[in-house]
């Protein structure tokens, strides 16, 4: 290995030169192991992906208005039919002036620890995440990037990608907001998609049946919605707690007017009438702001009853997708006078979170079964039926998570395409793959 380097540099500074010929092979052999191959990466060493995430979201910023206006668009939608080979000029375009961006996203998703530092102790629900939408704009950016890898060829690096952007979904839907985990589910919706996608048009099985396997380890970790829900729930108590504390002398006015997303005048009483006024439109009665005893026994039966719904919220969630459903609406009916005007504005829909999770529930189906497929097609040829990948799931092939009957499969020409669906069932949506071309938008 020495006969190439210069015999003088090697002989003055053979240490140094050694070490640092080390140093680079170790750091080549971690990169290797961490970008060139389909599998769970070791976490990078770096304490908390919320750092290269926000330096992702200060690139994002530099894109202009028409290229932060398609990364609002589910990714289906802009994503050309996969018989089209090259993507879009203006995506080519995307991914140039936003390559410094996925790489920092890619970095972040490879971390373990994912924290973006907001003090809810503090600042209780009225905490801003402007994190948010630049996140679901960032995961939909790497999305991209990985159909731009697929455009190429590249189907590895394709996978990876995609993988990267299921990491990254899994950091915001273990955070500690309601909101944050949704817009996870957002992009977990997007890779859902493009891995399926991937997975019917990629020409390895080999390489299909990785992707398969490591999708089935990741998927119990994905969502959890029973613990968000739990922290929602301890913020919201955090919130009463703090009201509680700032009345009659406090900050109590400003509060109330921050969880509505008003503007405080800066003039304590007006401040003060400002907030009462909007507590009583809402239904407060008046004499509540008669008395400090009079505020904190208002608040403490709030804090009870809004405890007693975030329990029976969180019960509902574990339920299966229909009894889930017929759960939160009798939730609804029962919880629809209680008020949370003087915490936070915000309170959870369990039907519209059940019909949500149900959705995902079953796009997570139809992507497992669309790889399971896709890594026993023979030659050109789809499998027959999902008995043909019974094997894959040890005999048990998921199911229509809506009725428990089993997913719709069937071959399109001659077996060369396939389409899994999971018809509408009441209020939930179809959920549609088909091989052939991008599902239409739900």
């Amino acid at each position: 290995m020495t006969e190439h380097l210069n015999p003088v540099l090697f002989k003055r500074h053979s240490p140094f030169v050694i070490a640092c010929l080390l140093a680079g092979l170790l750091i080549a052999g971690r990169c290797a192991a961490q970008n060139g191959t389909l599998a769970e990466p070791f976490p990078a060493p770096a304490p908390n992906a919320a750092l290269d995430y926000q330096r992702a979201m200060l690139h994002l910023s530099k894109l202009d208005d028409d290229q932060l206006r398609s990364l609002s668009k589910p990714i289906w939608e802009v994503l050309p039919d996969p018989a089209e080979k090259q993507l879009p000029r203006e995506v080519s375009s995307l991914l140039r002036r936003g390559r410094f961006a996925t790489q920092s996203a890619a970095t972040g998703s490879r971390t373990a620890a994912c924290n973006f530092g907001i003090d809810f102790s503090e600042l209780g629900a009225a905490a801003q995440l402007p994190h948010v939408e630049g996140m679901v704009h960032l995961g939909r950016l790497l999305t991209l990037r990985g159909a731009h890898a697929e455009a190429r060829g590249e189907w590895e690096e394709a996978a990876i990608i995609y993988f990267d952007g299921l990491r990254m979904s899994r950091h915001l839907t273990h955070q500690s907001t309601l909101l944050e985990s949704l817009a996870g589910i957002e992009i977990l919706r997007n890779n859902y998609f493009a891995l399926a996608r991937w997975g019917a048009r990629c020409p390895s099985r080999p390489l299909v049946a990785r992707a398969f396997g490591l999708l089935e380890s990741m998927q119990g970790t994905l969502v959890q919605p029973s613990q968000v829900l739990a922290r929602e729930a301890s913020i919201m108590s955090l919130e009463f707690d703090r009201l509680r504390e700032a009345y009659p002398d406090g900050n109590w006015a400003k509060m109330i007017l921050a969880s509505r997303n008003e503007v405080p005048t800066g003039e304590r009483d007006k401040d003060v009438e400002k907030a009462i006024a909007l507590c009583v439109d809402r239904g407060v009665p008046r004499d509540v702001f008669s008395s400090p005893d009079s505020f904190h026994e208002y608040v403490d039966k709030l804090q009870i009853t809004a405890h007693r719904f975030a329990e029976s919220v969180t019960a509902c969630v574990t339920l299966p997708p229909q009894s889930r459903l017929r759960r939160a609406e009798a939730l609804n009916r029962k919880y629809s006078k209680l008020i949370t005007l003087l915490a936070s504005d915000t309170l959870v829909d369990p039907a519209e979170i059940g019909t949500l999770l149900a959705e995902h529930e079953a796009e997570l189906t139809v992507v497992r079964l669309a790889l399971a497929v896709s890594a026993n097609k023979k030659d050109a040829t789809f499998p027959g039926s999902l008995r043909d990948v019974e094997s894959r799931f040890g005999g048990d092939v998921p199911v229509n998570p809506y009725s428990r009957e089993p997913v719709s499969y069937r071959q399109l020409e001659d077996g060369r395409h396939f389409e899994l669906t999971i018809p509408r069932l009441g209020a939930l949506p179809e959920v549609n793959f088909r091989s052939l071309r991008p599902v239409a938008a739900q």
